[in-house]
Parts: C-alpha cells; sequence; structure tokens
C-alpha cells in the first residue's frame, strides 16, 4: 500500500504561516520598526530649514572663533571647520530624541496581543471567520530562510491593539486583559479541550433548567460594528532590504496570495446603515493597511495594486485609528484602502506582469 509522501514547497514560494516562524517574523517586523530610525534622522538634516539654520550658526562661529582664509592652502577648508562644529551636536540630538521614541514603538509592537501569540492569532482567527477558512498569514521562503511577511487582521480592523511591553526597557503594561490572554494561549490544548467539554455540558444543563419564557434579544448592531463589518486589515507588511525591488517579485507574490484568499469570494451585500457610511459604490470587501511615515517602497507596491490613500474624513467616517506623530518634525504615516471591484478590475494585469 503507498502513502502520499508530498510536502509543502520549502523554497522560493509563499506558504501558510507556521509555528517556528514566530521568531524568524518577528525579526523582520522590528527590522522595519527601528529602520525609521535612520530615515527620520536623515530626514531631519536634510530639512531645508535644519540646513539654513547650521550654515547660519557655523558661519557665525567662523566669525566668533577668527576662522578666516590665509595665504596658506589648507586655510581654504577653515570656512566649513564651523558648520561642522554645529553639525554634530545636531546630529547627535537628532539620534538622542528620534531612538527612544522608535524603541518604545517596537516595544509596543512586538508586545502586541497579536505578537504574542502570534501562531493564534493568525493562524486560527480564520476557522470562524466569514472570509472563509485558511491561515491570515503568510511567509515568502528563499533559500530555507523568510524573507517576507503579511499578516492579516479579520476580526479587529483599524483597531489598536494592546501590548504587554511599556515604552521603557523593562516596563510591563498593567493590562490584565492582555496578560490573561497570553496566559492561557500558553496552556495546553488537552485542557483547553476538555474546558470546552465541560462548558458545553454545563450549557445544556442549564437549558433543560431555564424556564421557556425568554427575553427577546435585539439583533440590530451597534454604528462601530457595522462600519467594521466588511474591513479587513493588513496589520504588518514587511519585506528584507534586498528583496524589497519588485523586480524580486516577493512583495508581489505576498500580496497577490493575500489579496486572492479574501477577494475570492463574490461580492458581500453590505446592511443599509454601512452604505450610508462607506457610499452606495461600496458593494464589496474592503482591505485597509496602515502605513508608517517612511515606508516609500510599501505605498510604491501598494499603488501598483490599486491600493488609494484614504482622506481624513474617510479615516473618521470609519472610526480607524489616527496616525500619531513621529520625530521632532511630526511626521505621519497614513491609511490606503483597496475595494474588491478595484482589485478584480486590476488582478489580471498585475498578475501577467
Amino acid at each position: 500500500m503507498s502513502t502520499d509522501t508530498r510536502t509543502v514547497p520549502e523554497d522560493d514560494c509563499v506558504r501558510p504561516i507556521q509555528e517556528k516562524d514566530e521568531k524568524m517574523v518577528k525579526m523582520l517586523i522590528g527590522q522595519g520598526v527601528m529602520e525609521g530610525l535612520a530615515k527620520a534622522n536623515n530626514k531631519f538634516i536634510t530639512n531645508p530649514v535644519v540646513i539654513t539654520l547650521i550654515l547660519f550658526l557655523g558661519l557665525g562661529l567662523n566669525r566668533l572663533m577668527s576662522f578666516n582664509q590665509s595665504t596658506n592652502y589648507l586655510s581654504y577648508f577653515t570656512p566649513i571647520i564651523g558648520p561642522c562644529l554645529v553639525l554634530l551636536p545636531v546630529l547627535g540630538s537628532a539620534e538622542y530624541i528620534h531612538r527612544p521614541v522608535f524603541s518604545a514603538a517596537l516595544r509596543k509592537i512586538i508586545g502586541s496581543e497579536d505578537l504574542i501569540r502570534l501562531n493564534e492569532y493568525y493562524s486560527n482567527r480564520s476557522s470562524s471567520s466569514s472570509k472563509g477558512e485558511g491561515n491570515d498569514g503568510w511567509v515568502f521562503v528563499h533559500k530555507h530562510e523568510i524573507v517576507g511577511v503579511i499578516l492579516v487582521d479579520t476580526g479587529r480592523a483599524g483597531e489598536s491593539l494592546d501590548s504587554v511591553l511599556g515604552e521603557e526597557e523593562g516596563q510591563i503594561s498593567e493590562n490584565r486583559k492582555i496578560k490573561d490572554a497570553k496566559r492561557l494561549s500558553s496552556s495546553s490544548s488537552n485542557e483547553t479541550q476538555v474546558k470546552s467539554q465541560n462548558k458545553i455540558r454545563q450549557t445544556s444543563n442549564d437549558l433543560r433548567k431555564r424556564n421557556t419564557t425568554s427575553v427577546p434579544v435585539s439583533t440590530d448592531q451597534s454604528p462601530s460594528a457595522n462600519k467594521k463589518s466588511n474591513l479587513i486589515q493588513i496589520r504588518h507588511f514587511d519585506i528584507d532590504v534586498p528583496y524589497r525591488q519588485a523586480k524580486t517579485g516577493v512583495s508581489k507574490d505576498l500580496l497577490s496570495t493575500a489579496l486572492n484568499h479574501y477577494f475570492s469570494n463574490p461580492p458581500s451585500n453590505p446592511s443599509s446603515k454601512s452604505d450610508a457610511i462607506l457610499g452606495s459604490d461600496h458593494d464589496g470587501d474592503t482591505i485597509l493597511i496602515e502605513l508608517k511615515p517612511f515606508s516609500k517602497w510599501t505605498e510604491e507596491i501598494l499603488t501598483q495594486f490599486g491600493f488609494k490613500r484614504i482622506t481624513p474624513q474617510r479615516v473618521n467616517a470609519l472610526d480607524l485609528v489616527q496616525p500619531n506623530s513621529t520625530g521632532l518634525l511630526g511626521w505621519k504615516g497614513c491609511w490606503m484602502e483597496l475595494r474588491q471591484e478595484d482589485w478584480i478590475k486590476r488582478k489580471d494585469q498585475i498578475i501577467s506582469d
């Protein structure tokens, strides 16, 4: 009797996320956060106002310290001494101010309730979701290493997730809700199954004892629930730096896999309340993604796939979390969205390219 020995390919492919991927996935996500530190410092130093200020202060320092040219050829470099002396503390100040900001953001993201129980959050949620069965996370494997990841949140789109880690090093969040979630996620599957069976038995006994008179239950959803009833969010989309170029195909394969998974079903029929909020032309599901302030490569690939920036008015209408200001100059990220009808129009062209 023959047995099927076929296995899922492990090289140059997109596959569902597995428990063994947790360490590498977190590293990619953390790398995407901390690379913003260097970009923020560079953006600050190359700002025209900052450059002008450095030059004026440097020239003033030259005048004060008598850094003037003389007959010596080496004296031709003296005019830049002042600006260089001013530039050094400015560079140090930018790093000193920005590093705690990005370190706090890293701790918040790594300690968020989706990443502390990564496999449970993104591998099992789809089983109870109306979006279809399967995983909500995928990775791209190249030479037996994970070089890209995309994680989709089908249950809490547009919401900010709590974190078990505080902003400071060694600080722990006091949120009991997420602590309990982390503790419960580490319990064994056998214990969970036993508790579930006991709960079913108890519920059956309670139902037998209940009076036949029942209280009518309202089926009306809150406005917030109606707003997000057909929204899902790409919570994390990160690729290792050498593979971000479009010609590698990593970003294209990851996005195509996720979009095909959620947009494979016919468009849903939203409720009348949802129509009023989202507009009469919203006749299908919408995928959202929140971009960080320095995610130029991400915005470029998303634009190729048909994603569009969401206006502040629509962000408020959808009750999405507002992007926070980051850094000395208050850089902000943005929200982008892709509707199912737009993906259907672009799908064949994108895949054929």
